[in-house]
């Protein structure tokens, strides 16, 4: 058996249309075994079906679920395991026994709460010698049965009898040695003692001793791993009977694992000293399972749940503890309910735990932590005195130092306010459900009182407020005013899921209200409000929506509009055309902004921000098709209008308080001039203009950051950041890059995380780091199919491609190609389709390449295929260079790999012309990157000075980029090599590409402008 093989289940789909498992239920088949091992740097995953072998179900439990998150734990056990085992096969050859290096231990404690994974822990174990030839022996101690003597050792040593792991007929040649162990072990086996009376010797030394010698025994044929689970329920005489062997079994193939809620040891608990002693004398390791992170229990219940929704409810449920994960997502993956984010009822077995952790602590005690539970996980000392009636704070704190004895609770800060947290979420919430309806009504309004008092109207509060009105059925009114408080605090704070959900509630109560007039206009700032917050997170669908109900309520309460009124018509037809553009439809943007320009036109409005608004939109709409001729005018004329309108308003427009984008638009926000730069520097961007794109966007920055809008920084770092790549200035566009990840996962922002994820891996790509890039860009398509952002979706898979070819993998490369063109394609997006092209004629060239290496087909065969290969590459490079709404960098790119071909095909002036091209245009755009790439193509193709590999190595190792510094040594030795001039020097530029390939895991003949 492989050292690092794990056995897990899964259910599996078939594939098949018609098959109800898989298209209707979602369910699959199964759920079936199958094992993971390592074999040498890949991971791979087989089939094993229905059942485990024999050998492994006889390990403890059946795993539901792959270990996740206690991989050094493991790696510890194992190294130990492994130790004794080195050391047995070295006694076996060897007269005098072997010393063990100080690391290896022969006995473990496994300590955490409830729920943490030991005894999983211990199986995995467990499971890594079953194929061995090591004797695994399974004892468990319970609370029902702590006053047995021995109890889990009476377990396993009858386990060692009934497996038939010793010889029935030795205890006959050492009668006395058995004698002692007879009250542990079956009467079955001393028919000859039947006629005498059992008890246990006076001195416990014996009976210690004479497990010693069987253990001993035994580990002479097999190695012995013993487990005892739940160690703080054994009896004392067990305890000791574990200190007694933890000190003795160093010196033979033994290893004791025991587990260990150390929740449940209080001060005076016999393990505790027992503890404190054999780890004085390094006779035990204590290895302490704390909770999982986040991502961990994500990756714990991804293959049991089927929405992201239903992974994060569980993830907060759960809060790092991996049964109640599990326990929760069987439950909850038919929990209707999930989009209200309401849990259902808590399963049985989480429930048992819960209550078994409550066991032991006054009646007293338990009513005032039911009445805690109501407040959440987390409570205030002076707010729970409102709600302890007639108890006093001595009488209250008292039993709150009850529930910190029996750790239900812990303890924060020494001044007011003290802050106490209950152990576990789950703990709040099973003590909460314990309430009847009316009690929980009863203390959720005296809870909204008492935070209406405390707060005195600061927001911080309005979120607390109007979650406890809404559990106590307050008034819908002030439920929707304490709502729309919260929201704007969220929103000021950028973050707009919590933003929108708020909004959302004050929306929803409001509703349940007869409206005024000026309630009604209300209503449409907070669609509005609605529109942009969920805009954001990239759900275009449900924006466009709230979008249309705004601009429906504007048109059913307004009979005669004024130019304001109709000027926030005409601003919300465009936000609903920007959710079309978000989402990819250019067309029914467009179409969107003819009707905004139609309501404009029609009220005579000629000037003024919402014309200006309009202009800075349809600017979008050409920029993101590639026609930049038409793009620049329309952001000009924007900048303009906006401009005329800010004159002398830059200190008079408060922005202190929460609006939307067509309050901040209407009311002459300067914050608008930023975001014209952003776009000019997008246009500027996409036709070469480098050194102004960058003006732009720091013209922009310096608003956005006046401003202090957390959300516009980040998008403008993110270009800054692509940019900066562009020049291959890549410590300031890691800078720029990893600025705006953090503000974009603060702000909840899906498409811009998705951006700044793609551009994390172009980055990791040009310096040569391939899993990394591979690993970035995976990630940016994500969040890109996520968001629905077909855009981006086919610029990631234009860029994971690339990755791809450097290591070789062409078939995935061509997957993610295939996906680029489609997109690119069905949406005439040819940015993304010159893109998609070029990647296509890179793999074809690559392909010709790695030919030469194929030594399995003939001459011809080779040359056959290797000019297929080139004519296709030819092909789509050529296609790219047709388009006429291509970026300057993608052009460039094309020429420099076509001139690579069509020097292969033999067409050499054609190739030296299309380098010197590509040069003559990467300096005008000061595109440091591909510059370097000319200049090695340029070199090859000369066959001249050699000045042409000094600047592209020159270049390439100044920008970090490793890869491109491999390939331009591996071409500079060849050309040495061709024009006999420094072998030597060549075999050294040969040796240094080679390790540098080696270290990024690229393919040597495979990976970037091998030529």
């Amino acid at each position: 058996m492989n050292d690092q093989a794990t056995y897990f289940q899964k259910t599996i789909k078939c594939g098949k249309a018609r098959c109800k498992k898989c298209r209707e239920e979602g369910e699959g088949h199964g759920p079936y075994w199958f094992v993971r091992r390592k074999e040498g740097n890949h991971t791979v995953e087989k089939y094993i079906g229905v059942n485990l072998p024999p050998l492994l179900q006889q390990v403890g439990r059946s795993p539901q679920s792959h270990l996740i998150g206690r991989e050094q734990e493991l790696k510890r056990l194992q190294a130990c395991l492994q130790g004794i085992e080195e050391k047995q096969r070295r006694t076996a050859k060897s007269k005098h026994p072997p010393l063990l290096p100080a690391e290896i231990q022969h006995c473990f404690l496994l300590e955490g709460e409830a729920g943490m994974g030991k005894t999983r822990l211990a199986e995995e174990g467990a499971r890594f010698v079953a194929g061995r030839k090591w004797t695994v022996v399974w004892g468990s101690a319970y609370p029902e049965e702590r006053i047995i003597p021995y109890r889990p050792w009476i377990e396993v040593l009858r386990k060692v009898v009934t497996q038939q792991m010793w010889q029935q007929q030795e205890h006959k040649t050492l009668p006395q040695f058995y004698r002692h162990l007879r009250p542990l072990l079956p009467e079955s086996l001393f028919p000859e003692m039947a006629d005498e009376s059992i008890s246990l010797p006076q001195e416990p030394f014996l009976i210690w001793e004479a497990v010693l010698e069987l253990l001993v025994a035994l580990s002479r044929a097999t190695p012995l791993l013993i487990v005892l689970d739940d160690l703080q329920w054994a009896d004392a005489s067990s305890l000791d009977l574990l200190a007694y062997l933890a000190r003795r079994i160093q010196d033979f193939p033994i290893l004791i694992i025991g587990t260990c809620r150390d929740t449940e040891l209080n001060v005076h608990h016999p393990l505790r000293k027992l503890l404190t002693d054999l780890q004085r004398e390094h006779s035990i390791e204590i290895l302490l399972l704390t909770p999982l992170s986040n991502e961990q229990i994500h990756l714990l219940v991804s293959s049991v749940l089927r929405t992201p929704e239903m992974i994060q409810a569980v993830s907060i449920g759960a809060a790092g503890n991996p049964f109640f994960a599990e326990e929760l997502a069987h439950t909850i993956k038919y929990w209707k309910r999930i989009g209200e984010m309401v849990l259902p009822p808590l399963p049985r077995t989480v429930s048992a735990l819960l209550d078994h952790r409550l066991q032991g602590i006054s009646s007293a005690c338990f009513a005032l932590l039911g009445k805690a539970a109501v407040l959440g996980r987390t409570f205030e000392l002076d707010v729970l005195r409102s709600l302890a009636g007639d108890q006093s704070e001595d009488q209250v704190i008292s039993l709150l130092e009850e529930a910190l004895q029996m750790g239900l609770l812990t303890e924060e800060g020494i001044q007011q306010p003290i802050t106490y947290h209950f152990w576990h979420p789950l703990l709040a919430s099973h003590l909460y459900e314990q309430l009847s309806a009316a009690r929980k009504a009863s203390f959720h309004r005296r809870i909204a009182d008492v935070f209406c008092q405390k707060y005195q109207n600061r927001e911080e509060g309005a979120d607390s407020i109007m979650y406890h009105l809404m559990r106590g059925g307050g008034e819908p009114r002030r439920i929707a005013s304490y709502a729309e408080i919260a929201g704007n605090r969220a929103y000021t704070l950028s973050s707009y899921p919590d933003a929108a959900r708020a909004y959302g509630i004050a929306l929803d109560h409001l509703r349940q209200c007869p409206l005024s007039l000026e309630e009604q206009k209300h209503l449409i700032t907070l669609l509005e409000l609605l529109g942009e917050c969920t805009r954001y997170q990239g759900k275009y669908e449900d924006a466009r929506r709230w979008y249309e109900e705004a601009l429906q309520t504007s048109s059913t309460w307004s009979t005669s509009a004024s130019p304001q009124e109709l000027q926030r018509s005409a601003l919300l037809w465009c936000e609903i055309g920007f959710t079309w553009y978000s989402g990819g439809k250019l067309v029914r943007a467009l179409e969107c902004y003819q009707q905004s320009e139609q309501v404009l036109s029609s009220a005579g409005i000629i000037d003024g921000p919402a014309l200006a608004y309009l202009r800075y939109r349809q600017s979008y709409v050409y920029w993101r098709s590639g026609n930049y001729a038409e793009a620049l005018p329309r952001a000009l004329e924007a900048l303009h209008l906006f401009e005329s309108e800010h004159q002398g308003k830059w200190t008079e427009i408060d922005i202190s308080s929460p609006r939307t984008l067509i309050g901040q638009t209407l009311a002459g926000d300067p914050i608008n001039l930023g975001r014209i730069h952003l776009l000019l520097g997008l246009i500027t961007n996409g036709s070469g203009q480098y050194v102004a794109t960058i003006e732009h966007w720091n013209t922009a920055l310096a608003i956005f950051e006046q401003s202090e809008s957390k959300r516009d920084i980040a998008v403008i770092s993110c270009n800054l950041g692509d940019a900066y790549l562009r020049k291959a200035d890549h410590e300031s566009a890691q800078v720029a890059l990893h600025r705006a990840l953090t503000i974009g996962e603060q702000i909840g922002e899906t498409p811009l995380i998705g951006a700044v994820c793609g551009n994390l891996g172009i980055l990791a790509l040009r310096l040569g780091k391939l899993p990394e890039a591979e690993q970035w860009l995976r990630k940016g398509i994500t969040y890109a199919q996520e968001a629905k952002d077909q855009v981006y979706l086919s610029i990631l898979h234009g860029h994971l491609a690339e990755t791809l070819q450097q290591q070789g993998n062409y078939e995935d490369a061509g997957s993610h190609i295939h996906c680029c063109l489609s997109i690119s394609r069905g949406m005439h997006i040819q940015p993304c389709l010159g893109l998609g092209l070029v990647a296509l004629g890179k793999l074809h060239y690559r392909q010709a390449l790695a030919l030469e290496a194929a030594e399995e087909l003939s001459v011809d065969r080779r040359e056959q295929l290797s000019l297929h290969f080139l004519m296709r590459a030819k092909r789509a490079l050529q296609s790219a260079i047709k388009l006429d709404e291509i970026e300057a960098e993608t052009r460039t790119e094309a020429h420099i790999f076509l001139g690579q071909v069509v020097f292969l095909l033999g067409e050499n002036d054609i190739a030296k012309l299309l380098a010197t091209q590509a040069l003559e245009e990467a300096l005008r755009f000061e595109l440091t990157w591909l510059i370097g790439l000319a200049y090695r193509v340029l070199g090859t193709i000369h066959s001249g000075p050699s000045e042409y590999f000094e600047q592209a190595l020159h270049l390439f190792n100044k920008a970090g980029m490793r890869l491109e510094y491999a390939s331009t040594l591996r071409s500079y030795a060849k050309y040495l090599s061709e024009h006999q001039e420094s072998v030597q020097r060549g075999r050294m530029y040969l040796e240094e590409a080679a390790q540098i390939v080696k270290d990024e895991k690229a393919d040597m003949d495979k990976q970037a402008g091998g030529v």
